[in-house]
């Protein structure tokens, strides 16, 4: 047998018998870091973490288990345990920039910005080309304000991920804090178009296209925003802010009752569907809102004065002319010389010093300091009960369809009339 066949031979049985091995050893650090990173691609990370904390046990030196233990423990918010384990892979190999990057993440979650920025420049030294690093750094400029440093190092983070939604939104963000609007709308775009369901990023993109003076587009992009995000408070805000400076009431009142469904703990929305029902003379409803924005914000004199003015009787047009037709009778059955009514045919004249005695007849209404106005025969003369939209404080009120105007002295700055929406994945 040849030398080359000899060897082929060898290798051959230690191959098999290193395989033999394996199968029959126990599992060791490595298996459950492998099982570990696929439940981790399974979007199961609870399971993910019991495997890579036994790769640790297992293996106290295996820095890639601590670093996706650590990653784990950052995504439940368990930010002291994560940076334990990224400190500890770091004490075994000190040049390890995943671990240093992430631990930068922690210290920017944290707000400890000084560390951030040390462990990020740690890991860029190493790796200047890692994009995480850089997008950490960038983003603890970016908290800091300090824009222009932020701008730099997510451009070089962009580098390693082109076409990132959340990089170029925060590009947009940092162009927005300098005031360049044009430059931070073509981030905005691009991060619509990369994520076209970003209720966020189009409620950004509106509001700068609002800057630049685009009200149409801008109006376009905040249906948008609403429809795909009902509970994006900021976007109904802006919506109803727009519709109310054009007297829109309707519309206005529809956005400030999705803010309400959203969270019914807006007290400015309670305030405005409040006025807009008085102004539709729905006073039932009204009362209901300005009692719930009574309750958040108590003392506030113009909500007792809208509920004292809601709750006090008023009486009718019919009553009033009522009254007045009473009052002239009165005058008109005076007995001359004494300013006293003259007795009905067989009525009682009145004692002489006692008090005088008014009748009134069935048809007459009481005059106004009379506690309750009293009309005879309610089906001939139809009476107005104003507490009747009043709500039953036993039960929940029906769901309004309708809310208030703001006063005229409402600082809000209108827009034009806006086109239809296009579908939601487009950008105007």
């Amino acid at each position: 047998m040849s030398l080359r066949l000899k060897l082929v031979a060898f290798f051959a049985f230690f191959s098999f018998w290193i395989i033999g091995f394996r199968v029959g050893a126990e599992p060791d650090s490595q298996y459950y870091l492998d099982k570990g990173n696929v439940y981790i691609k399974e979007g199961r990370s609870e399971t993910a973490l019991k495997y890579f904390q036994e790769a640790v046990d297992l293996d106290p030196y295996n820095v890639e288990a601590r670093n996706n233990l650590g990653k784990v423990f950052a995504q439940k918010n368990q930010l002291d345990e994560a940076l334990a384990q990224f400190q500890k892979a770091l004490q075994v190999q000190p040049n390890y920039f995943q671990a240093l990057s992430n631990a930068s993440y922690v210290y920017l979650q944290k707000l400890d910005y000084p560390d951030a920025i040390l462990y990020a420049r740690k890991a860029i030294r190493i790796d200047p080309d890692f994009g995480p690093a850089h997008y950490n750094l960038g983003m603890t400029y970016f908290s800091m304000q300090q824009y222009d440093q932020a701008i730099l190092e997510l451009k070089l983070a962009d580098r390693s991920f082109p076409d990132n939604p959340q990089i170029n939104e925060r590009l947009a963000d940092s162009y927005r804090g300098l005031n360049r609007n044009e430059e931070a709308l073509a981030y905005y775009r691009q991060a619509v178009l990369d994520s076209p369901y970003s209720s966020e990023a189009r409620t950004k993109l509106a509001a700068t296209y609002k800057d630049l003076g685009q009200d149409s587009r801008s109006l376009d992009e905040y249906k948008a925003a609403a429809d795909i995000d009902p509970a994006n408070l900021d976007a109904h805000y802006k919506l109803a802010d727009y519709y109310e400076s054009i007297r829109d009431w309707d519309d206005a009142l529809k956005e400030y009752l999705a803010i309400l469904k959203a969270d019914d703990q807006q007290a400015e929305a309670h305030k405005e569907a409040a006025k807009i029902f008085e102004r539709q003379d729905e006073t039932g409803k009204a009362l209901y809102h300005w009692e719930r924005y009574a309750e958040l914000v108590p003392g506030d004199p113009e909500a007792k004065e809208h509920i004292d003015s809601i709750r006090k009787p008023i009486l009718s047009k019919q009553q009033v002319d009522q009254m007045a037709a009473f009052n002239q009778k009165l005058q008109a059955q005076k007995q001359p010389g004494t300013g006293q009514p003259t007795p009905a045919p067989g009525a009682l004249a009145p004692t002489p010093g006692a008090p005088p005695v008014i009748a009134v007849s069935q048809n007459d209404v009481p005059l106004e300091d009379t506690p309750t106005p009293s009309i005879p025969d309610a089906s001939a003369v139809p009476v107005t009960n104003t507490t009747a939209n009043v709500p039953n404080p036993g039960l929940s009120p029906a769901s309004p369809e309708s809310a208030s105007p703001p006063d005229a002295s409402t600082n809000v700055v209108p827009i034009e009339v806006a086109q239809p929406s296009p579908d939601v994945p487009t950008v105007p």
